[in-house]
C-alpha cells in the first residue's frame, strides 16, 4: 500500500467521524422554527452519549456510508481527497465549535449549522452520485439517451408512456411514501388535538365557517357582527361543506390537511419526467418534496393547525403537471381552484405568469428543444399568452381587491409601512429606514436558507424564471415586519413551494445530462431528509414546537401543566367530561382558545381572545339592557392556557360574567365553567 492510498483511507475515516460526530451534536439540540433559537441542554463536543442507541446508529451509518463512497470516488479520481470528501471534511466546523464552547468561547448555537449540515450532505452527494454516473457514461447525450427523456409534444399517450416506462415497484414505492407522510400527519395532529395543543385560530375559525355553511346559519360566516371574507377571500371552503355533513367531526380538517399535504408527491414526479428528469431523478424529487422541512411544518403550523391554503398545494401542482403535458383546459382550471383557497394564490400565479412571459420572450425564435432535454413550463405558451395570463390573474386579484372586505385588514397589517395600499406600496422610497431595516433583520437570513439550502442552490440559480416569480412574494413577507410570516414554522410560504420544486427540477435538467440530473435530485433528498430531522416534522424530526407548548401552558419552569393536558392525563380526562356537558349542538359558549376548537358542533362558538374586538358587536346583538356575554349560554375558560388570551382578557370575561349573575358549575384542574342564570 502506498502512503497516498493510506492517507486517502485516513481522510476518509477521519470525514466520516467529522460527518456522524457533526450529526449526532446537532440531534441534541432543539431548533425552534417558530423565532429560529436553538435549546442545548446537553454538554458541547461529546453530549452526543445523551442520544438514543437508535439516533447514535444511525449518526455512525450515515457516516461510514458517505465516507467509503467518498473514498471510492477519490480513488477513481486519483485524488487524495475528491470534491465530495472535502464536501464531508467540512462538516467538522460543527465539533470544532463545540470544541471552541467548551474551551470557553462565546459561540452561540444558531440555526445556521442544521442548514450548512444539509448544504454539507446534499453537495457531497451530489459529488458522488456525479463521479459514479460518469463512469458509466462518458457521454452526457448517450446518458440522455438512455434514459428515455420526454419531449415537448403534448400528447397524453406520451405521458402515460413515461410513467409506464418507470418500475411498477418505484411507482408503489411513490405512492407507499405519501400514503405513509399523509397518515403520519394525520396522527400528529390527531395528537395535538387530543392534548390541547392545537387551534383555535387557524384550524378553528376557518372551520367554524364551514360548520355554519353547512347548517344554514351563513355562508362561510364566522360570527353575525362580520362578513364573510373580512380576512381572507377562500370561497372555495363552501367545498367542504359537503364533506363536514358526511364526517361531522374536527378529524375531518386534519384529514384534509394530510391528503392535501402529501398529495403533491405523484404530480412532483410527473413533472419532474415530463422535464426530462430520469425515473430515479423523478422518484427522488417526488420524495425530496415529502422530506422538505417546510412541507411537514405546515401540518401543525405552529399548532394553529389546519389552514385553507393547504387546499391550494395539490392543485397548483396539478396545474403545472397538467401544462407540461399540453392540458391547458386543466391546468387552468385549477389554478382558478386554487385561487378560491386564499388571494395571494392569485397574486403569486400572476408573477409567475410574467416570469414565464420573460423566459419564453428571450427564447423568442430559437429551437427551445435545444436547450433543455424535455418540455419546459414557459414552452407551453408563447410570451404573449403568459403576458395575457398575467393579465387575467391581475385583474382577478384586482377584482377580488377591490370587491372582497378583507382588502382593509390586510392593508393595515401593514401599517408600519403606510396608511394605504399606494402608500405600503412606496414604502421602499417613502419610508427607506422602517422598509430595509425590516428587510435586512438578521433572521431574515435563516428563513432564506432554510428554504434554498435543501433543494440546492445551483439548481435554484439555474431554474432563475421561476424563482423570479417567488421574489416579489418573498420580498413582501421580508418587509411586514410580522415574525410569523418569515417563520418556516408557519403556513406563509406554501403557496410558494410549487414556485420553488420547478425552479430546482428545471434547474437540474438543464445540464443534458442523467449523471448530473440524477445527482442533483438525490442531492436534494439527501438534504432534505437531514434538514427535517433537525426542524422539519417527520418520524424521525426533532421537537421544533417546545416554546410554543410551553408558550401555552406556562408554569415557571415546571411541565406539570402540559402533562395535566396530554391525552389520558386527569386533566384532560375532566376536560373531555365538561366538553359532553357544554358541547350540545343548541348550546352557545364562550371558550378559551384551545377548548373552542373542540367544540365545532354547538350552535355558537367564540373566543375570549377575539370577544374584546368584537364587544361592539355582541351588544348590538343582544341589545343595549342587556350584557353582551349574555349571548352565550356557557363560558368556559382554561385559566392555565395562555396562547391566545391574556391573564386580563379572562380576567375581563370573567368579570362580566360574575355581573351578568352566572353560575359557576365547574371548576377544576385550572378550567372553570359559567353558566347563564335561567331567565
Amino acid at each position: 500500500m502506498d502512503w497516498q492510498a493510506a492517507a486517502r483511507k485516513a481522510i476518509a475515516v477521519f470525514a466520516a467521524i467529522g460527518w456522524s460526530w457533526a450529526v449526532a451534536l446537532l440531534s441534541t439540540r432543539e431548533h425552534l422554527t417558530a423565532i429560529y433559537t436553538v435549546l442545548s441542554a446537553a454538554p458541547p463536543l461529546w453530549g452526543f452519549f445523551a442520544l438514543g442507541n437508535a439516533s447514535l446508529l444511525a449518526a455512525v451509518l450515515g457516516g461510514t456510508l458517505l465516507g467509503v463512497l467518498g473514498h471510492r470516488t477519490s480513488q477513481r479520481d486519483g485524488l487524495l481527497a475528491a470534491p465530495p470528501m472535502r464536501w464531508l471534511l467540512a462538516a467538522w466546523i460543527v465539533p470544532l465549535a463545540d470544541l471552541a464552547r467548551l474551551l470557553g468561547l462565546a459561540i452561540p448555537c444558531t440555526f445556521l449549522e442544521p442548514i450548512l449540515m444539509a448544504g454539507i450532505t446534499g453537495a457531497a452527494v451530489r459529488g458522488i452520485v456525479v463521479a459514479g454516473g460518469a463512469r458509466g457514461n462518458a457521454s452526457p447525450a448517450r446518458a440522455l439517451d438512455s434514459a428515455n427523456p420526454i419531449g415537448a409534444e403534448p400528447r397524453w399517450r406520451r405521458t402515460w408512456s413515461a410513467l409506464r416506462s418507470s418500475s411498477a415497484l418505484r411507482l408503489a414505492a411513490l405512492w407507499g411514501l405519501a400514503l405513509a407522510a399523509a397518515v403520519w400527519w394525520y396522527l400528529e395532529s390527531r395528537r395535538a388535538y387530543d392534548d390541547y395543543l392545537l387551534g383555535y385560530n387557524d384550524f378553528g375559525h376557518f372551520a367554524w365557517r364551514v360548520v355554519n355553511t353547512w347548517e344554514g346559519r351563513g355562508f362561510l360566516l364566522e360570527t353575525p357582527g362580520l362578513p364573510a371574507f373580512w380576512d381572507h377571500f377562500n370561497p372555495g371552503l363552501a367545498l367542504l361543506a359537503p364533506l363536514w355533513g358526511l364526517w361531522p367531526d374536527a378529524t375531518l380538517f386534519f384529514a384534509v390537511q394530510a391528503v392535501c399535504l402529501a398529495l403533491p408527491a405523484p404530480c412532483v414526479f410527473a413533472i419532474a419526467r415530463r422535464m426530462g428528469a430520469s425515473p430515479t431523478a423523478a422518484w427522488a424529487w417526488a420524495a425530496a418534496y415529502l422530506g422538505y422541512p417546510l412541507v411537514g411544518q405546515f401540518n401543525l403550523n405552529c399548532t394553529y393547525g389546519w389552514h385553507p391554503v393547504s387546499l391550494a398545494l395539490p392543485l397548483l401542482f396539478a396545474a403545472a403537471a397538467c401544462l407540461l403535458r399540453g392540458g391547458h383546459a386543466a391546468a387552468g382550471a385549477a389554478c382558478l381552484a386554487a385561487c378560491s383557497f386564499q388571494e395571494d394564490v392569485i397574486a403569486v400565479l400572476a408573477f409567475l405568469s410574467l416570469s414565464m412571459a420573460l423566459a419564453a420572450w428571450r427564447e423568442r425564435g430559437t429551437d427551445r428543444g435545444a436547450s433543455t432535454p424535455g418540455a419546459t413550463l414557459h414552452g407551453q405558451l408563447s410570451w404573449r399568452g403568459w403576458l395575457l395570463a398575467a393579465a387575467v390573474f391581475l385583474v382577478l386579484l384586482a377584482v377580488v381587491f377591490t370587491c372582497a372586505p378583507f382588502a382593509r385588514y390586510q392593508v393595515g397589517r401593514f401599517s408600519r409601512l403606510g396608511a394605504s395600499l399606494p402608500e405600503v406600496l412606496l414604502s421602499p422610497i417613502l419610508r427607506p429606514d422602517v422598509f430595509w431595516g425590516t428587510i435586512l433583520r438578521p433572521h431574515h437570513a435563516y428563513f432564506l436558507l432554510a428554504l434554498f439550502v435543501p433543494l440546492g442552490l445551483r439548481e435554484l440559480g439555474r431554474g432563475w424564471a421561476a424563482m423570479l416569480a417567488a421574489a416579489a412574494p418573498l420580498g413582501v413577507l421580508l418587509a411586514w415586519g410580522h415574525p410569523p410570516a418569515t417563520s418556516i414554522a408557519f403556513q406563509y410560504t406554501t403557496v410558494l413551494v410549487p414556485v420553488f420544486f420547478l425552479a430546482a427540477i428545471n434547474g437540474s435538467v438543464a445540464s443534458r445530462s442523467v449523471p448530473r440530473g440524477n445527482a442533483a435530485a438525490l442531492g436534494a433528498l439527501a438534504a432534505c431528509a437531514l434538514a427535517s430531522a433537525w426542524f422539519g416534522a417527520l418520524p424521525w424530526s426533532r421537537p421544533t414546537l417546545t416554546d410554543v407548548v410551553h408558550q401555552t401552558y406556562p408554569g415557571n419552569g415546571s411541565t406539570e401543566v402540559i402533562e395535566n393536558r396530554r391525552a389520558g392525563s386527569p386533566g384532560n380526562r375532566a376536560l373531555n367530561e365538561i366538553l359532553v356537558q357544554v358541547g350540545g349542538p343548541q348550546s352557545s359558549v364562550l371558550a378559551t382558545g384551545r377548548i373552542a376548537s373542540h367544540l365545532l358542533k354547538v350552535r355558537r362558538l367564540d373566543t375570549v381572545a377575539q370577544a374584546g374586538d368584537r364587544w361592539k358587536d355582541f351588544q348590538a346583538e343582544v341589545g343595549p339592557s342587556r350584557s353582551p356575554i349574555e349571548l352565550f349560554e356557557f363560558v368556559v375558560l382554561d385559566t392555565a392556557e395562555r396562547f391566545y388570551q391574556s391573564p386580563d382578557q379572562t380576567a375581563f370575561i370573567i368579570e362580566h360574567a360574575q355581573r351578568a349573575g352566572y353560575r359557576l358549575v365547574a371548576q377544576q384542574h385550572g378550567v372553570i365553567v359559567y353558566r347563564r342564570p335561567p331567565e
